[in-house]
């Protein structure tokens, strides 16, 4: 696992996309031209798993530039490839895309879930309890974001 900074500004977010969209579409049309258009369709796929796979690693960063004052670190799995089953799915949230992977619970080392401030406390608070019982886990505090703030 990378522990990351959060990446708040949206301007800054365009700006990795882009660059790493140019950066797949350069390395795909220097393919084509060196390897033949004929090749065009089988160098395709392994130019979007890239591209994928470090779109991926970056909108888990990516945050809501009102949310900046959470001031949030994101965990990021190291190793893991880009493939059409690798887990990650993409959900809109807020008029944004959003990476979502599917993670086992149990096994990982919970003390404090903290809800950011975007999302009703309570009912939030309610749900995650809720959701936590059904796991099994036990011992998680949730807390308010902004408790955590130093």
């Amino acid at each position: 696992m990378q522990l990351l900074p959060a990446i708040y500004s949206h301007e800054q977010q365009l700006a990795i996309v882009q660059t790493l969209y140019q950066c797949c579409e350069d390395y795909f049309v220097s393919a084509v031209n060196r390897f033949g258009e004929q090749h065009r369709t089988e160098l395709l796929t392994p130019c979007w798993d890239k591209f994928r796979e470090c779109i991926g690693a970056c909108l888990m960063r990516f945050r809501a530039p009102a949310s900046c004052h959470e001031r949030e670190w994101i965990a990021i799995a190291l190793g893991a490839t880009a493939q059409a089953d690798d887990g990650i799915n993409f959900v809109v949230v807020d008029n944004r895309l959003v990476a979502v992977v599917a993670i086992d619970i149990g096994a990982l080392p919970l003390d404090v879930i903290a809800i950011g401030a975007a999302l009703p406390f309570e009912s939030t608070r309610e749900a995650l309890s809720a959701f936590l019982r059904r796991q099994r886990t036990h011992g998680v505090a949730i807390v308010r974001a902004s408790s955590l703030a130093t």
